[in-house]
């Protein structure tokens, strides 16, 4: 699920609007092909929804549930009951504005099924308890949906951005990765191919180089003029050459869109990672800690010294990235 200032997305198909004013917010939901196929935020009469309205910084708080009962691919049985004993349930209940049988598409419950209904329908926060605790989260065709981290589907972020076909992307893979085997973004370089049909590949500069090219030569002639006029062609290297203990920071690779033959995005990976030019209170900070700049997710306790180190890395190789950024951006 995506929320936006102009509406929300829920999977690859499904898509709605904001409507109404503040005190009535409504969503108006954009008809897929099959105007009259089953559409998880639609009313089967083509009404807008009233849904349960959230401020941004609910909004917020919710996208940073990353322990709970759910976890998406890696949801299961033994951690939901383990936490929701625990009560570490960070996720929310949101309200969609609409039973299942006011989508269009659904099938009309049996007689069995609206008996075995009723005592949820009365004992409605215990029953979404249990269903916690037993690892069962009913789909988005139900009124309440279960949200949590959207780091557990797709955590480099990149997803909804390839959706709409940005011309350049920046993905800032700051992802608990301290061998740099780029698991997140595998996962995200699947899905993008699955649900979008665009094809991400990494450019590689590395024989052109030693054959004598220089700057964006060695990129080859598809690099546009607007991306050569804001980076530092030295500073992007082979993206398997980024670790903590490599020679470059940043990558760039470029996306195709259903077999075209000329890219129509262009993606600029920029990676937690040393080089050994970084000031020197960076570099002695990674002698001391093993896992800089790669610390796991469970360390939430940022020190002054970890914290300035961290933020230290990160102006470094964005000013030794975008050294060549145009002044009127």
């Amino acid at each position: 699920m995506a929320v936006g200032p102009e509406g929300v997305s829920i999977g690859r198909q499904y898509h709605a609007i904001w409507t109404g004013g503040q005190g009535n917010l409504t969503l108006q939901a954009i008809p897929t092909q099959d105007p009259n196929g089953f559409h998880v935020l639609a009313d089967k009469d083509g009404n807008s929804v009233r849904v349960e309205p959230l401020r941004l910084g609910q909004w917020v708080g919710i996208s940073g549930a990353a322990i709970g009962t759910g976890e998406g691919y890696s949801t299961s049985l033994p951690m939901s009951l383990l936490f929701g004993l625990a009560n570490i349930r960070l996720g929310y209940w949101w309200n969609s504005g609409l039973s299942p049988m006011q989508r269009p598409g659904c099938r009309a419950p049996s007689v069995w099924q609206r008996i075995k209904s009723i005592p949820a329908a009365l004992f409605r926060a215990q029953s979404m308890i249990l269903s916690e605790f037993r690892s069962y989260f009913r789909g988005p065709a139900e009124r309440y949906w279960y949200l949590s981290d959207g780091g557990h589907f797709e955590v480099t972020g990149i997803y909804e951005l390839v959706r709409r076909r940005l011309p350049l992307v920046i993905l800032l893979d700051a992802s608990d990765d301290p061998d740099y085997h780029y698991g997140d973004l595998a996962r995200c370089t699947r899905l993008i191919r699955l649900d979008f049909g665009a094809h991400l590949e990494w450019l590689d500069p590395t024989e052109a180089r030693k054959s004598g090219a220089k700057g964006w030569e060695a990129f080859g002639n598809s690099v546009p003029d607007w991306i050569k006029a804001w980076a530092d062609p030295d500073m992007i290297g082979r993206r398997d050459t980024i670790s903590r203990s490599g020679v470059c920071h940043s990558a760039l690779g470029e996306i195709r869109y259903d077999g075209a033959d000329k890219p129509a995005t262009w993606v600029v990976l920029i990676k937690a990672s040393l080089t050994g030019d970084e000031s020197l209170d960076v570099l002695q900070y990674s002698t001391q800690d093993i896992y800089f700049p790669n610390s796991p997710s469970t360390n939430q306790f940022y020190g002054d010294v970890e914290w300035e180190s961290y933020r230290a890395l990160g102006d470094h190789i964005g000013t030794k990235l975008f050294t060549n950024r145009p002044t009127d951006l």
